[in-house]
Parts: C-alpha cells; sequence; structure tokens
C-alpha cells in the first residue's frame, strides 16, 4: 500500500476495507452451482431494517461481542463524493463489531436493479488474521441462518480457489461445494470488485485482499449479495460485513428499490450537515441526479 492504515487515517480519512459488494450486487442467477428458487417466507409481516438490526446485534452480544461506535455518513474526503464508503476499521478488534451507514456513488449506475441502495447499513467484524476470519465466517453463518432465518441450501459463495482454506469450514455450516462458484484468479484481481478480490479503484491506501462472498437464492431465481468476508493475513486491517438490509430483504423474499431509499439518503446527509455546518458533499448531488450548485471565491 502507498500509505499504511494508521497513516490513512492519521490524515483524518474515515474510509475503511470491508465488503465492496453489498450495495450494489443483485443478479439472476444462472450459476452451475445449483441454484435453487427458494418458498417465499410465510411471515404476518415484512420484517423492518430496524428489527433485523436489533435480532442480529442481540444475537452478536451473546456471543460476547461488544459494539464500537460508527463513524460519519459523511468524510470531508474527495473520494466516494464525500460519503462513507465503507467503515473505519482501525475502530474494530477481536470480539467488536461496528453497524456502519454508508452510501457509494458508484452504484448511481446500478440504480436499476433490485437491492441496490442509495444507502444502507452495514455489520462489520475484525478477519485480519486467518484465526478472526475463520470465526467471523462462522459467526456470520450463525446470523443468516440461525438467527435471520435463511436456509443454508439457498445461500451461494463467489469467490476464487485462493479461498479454499475456507470450503471445509463452509460445508460444516451447510454450504456445500456444489454451492460454491469458482471466478479465475486473474479476473477477480483486475476488477477488484470482491467475490474474489477486494482492491476498488481509487480507494485511499489502495487496499488488496482476497474475499468471498455470500449469496442468497429468492424465490424467484435472483441472488442478492448478503454478505463479503474480506479476509487478510495479520500483515494490515481488514474487515468482513454482512448487508443488514440485504438480510431483511432475503427474509421477505422481497428487494427494496433505489427509489424507495431515496427519501433515507436526502435525510441522511442533510441531518449531518446541518449537525456539523459542513457543506452538502458532491457525492450527495450525485447520488440524487442533481447539478452541485457553483461556489464563490472570496
Amino acid at each position: 500500500m502507498s500509505m499504511s492504515r494508521r497513516e490513512l487515517f492519521a490524515a483524518g480519512t474515515v474510509l475503511g476495507v470491508s465488503a465492496l459488494g453489498l450495495a450494489a450486487c443483485s443478479t439472476a442467477s444462472d450459476s452451475t452451482a445449483g441454484t435453487t428458487p427458494t418458498t417465499p417466507p410465510q411471515t404476518s409481516k415484512p420484517i423492518s431494517v430496524e428489527q433485523n438490526i436489533s435480532e442480529i446485534t442481540n444475537a452478536l452480544h451473546q456471543r460476547g461481542y461488544t459494539p464500537v461506535t460508527a463513524s460519519s455518513l459523511t468524510t470531508g474526503n474527495s473520494f466516494n463524493g464525500g460519503l462513507m464508503y465503507d467503515v473505519d476499521d482501525s475502530t474494530i478488534s477481536g470480539q467488536s463489531y461496528v453497524v456502519q451507514t454508508a452510501a457509494r456513488v458508484e452504484d448511481v449506475a446500478k440504480r436499476n436493479v433490485p437491492g441496490t441502495l442509495p444507502i444502507f447499513s452495514m455489520l462489520c467484524m475484525d478477519t485480519t488474521t486467518p484465526a478472526l476470519a475463520h470465526q467471523v465466517t462462522d459467526t456470520v453463518m450463525h446470523l443468516l441462518t440461525s438467527v435471520a432465518g435463511l436456509k443454508a441450501t439457498q445461500l451461494r459463495v463467489t469467490t476464487t480457489d485462493h479461498s479454499a482454506e475456507f470450503f471445509p469450514q463452509l460445508a460444516g455450516l451447510g454450504i456445500t461445494r456444489a454451492q460454491i462458484r469458482l471466478r479465475p484468479w486473474a479476473t477477480a484481481v483486475a476488477e477488484g470488485s470482491g467475490s474474489g478480490f477486494f482492491a476498488p479503484k481509487g480507494y485511499p491506501g489502495a487496499p488488496a485482499f482476497p474475499s468471498f462472498s455470500i449469496e442468497h437464492v429468492q424465490s424467484d431465481g435472483t441472488e442478492l449479495e448478503v454478505a463479503e468476508i474480506v479476509y487478510g493475513t495479520g500483515a494490515a486491517k481488514v474487515t468482513g460485513a454482512v448487508g443488514l438490509d440485504r438480510v431483511a430483504m432475503a427474509r421477505n423474499d422481497q428487494a427494496t428499490m433505489w427509489d424507495d431509499s431515496i427519501a433515507a439518503f436526502t435525510n441522511a446527509v442533510e441531518g449531518v450537515v446541518q449537525k456539523t455546518g459542513v457543506a452538502l458533499p458532491p457525492g450527495y448531488y450525485a447520488i440524487l441526479g442533481k447539478e452541485q450548485p457553483a461556489t464563490t471565491g472570496a
């Protein structure tokens, strides 16, 4: 990396290394890994994202995890239009977690894809070392299956053969080798978009880590990415994440659309600006599709 994680945050940057694909991935199920539509869950009413977060964080507390304070939605940085892209993973270690609100300007291009949102919440945990990565994998699967009630048979993993060390563990947790789709390593590295390798273009500090994503097959055969386990060797801080909005969508068997969350995005950014007194960031206008007002000099 051109700048260490510690140097990056000391410079005032509040960006983290976590799950790249959570805001953008909802695809038609066309793999050969045994995709089978699910039966829609029988519930009296849809579960809200707030209830989903409450149930998942309560389960984490029972496992000995403790929360840390999330960062602001606005960052003051040029990357991602001044909006929080990911998470400040310098605050997370061992048995701690953070629920972080984020927004990604790049997702505007995918606004018509069901499940892609202008603002979303991630649950992030420390996966810096191999031991922590395996622990988080176990925890994430517990949250998805035992807490959220998703069937392991309807989960898929997308990665490369570099994640093979996790395959026996995933099999023990209900995701068989037939449910794992492998991408060529060179392709994953070239794209850097997660689901095998995390190295987003233009990201401060140039993070580059292997990863695997977890998708849920909906009843109509489409898939929602619900988690991304980005993992390290211990040399640099890294976190894995669960997409809390996506898990709620999977539980309801209904993907939320971009326009359904525009008001929430607007209110969240404007609320931060009102409290801090800073100007609305460029990413605010980009996500809303509005022209940013010209600034006047002295």
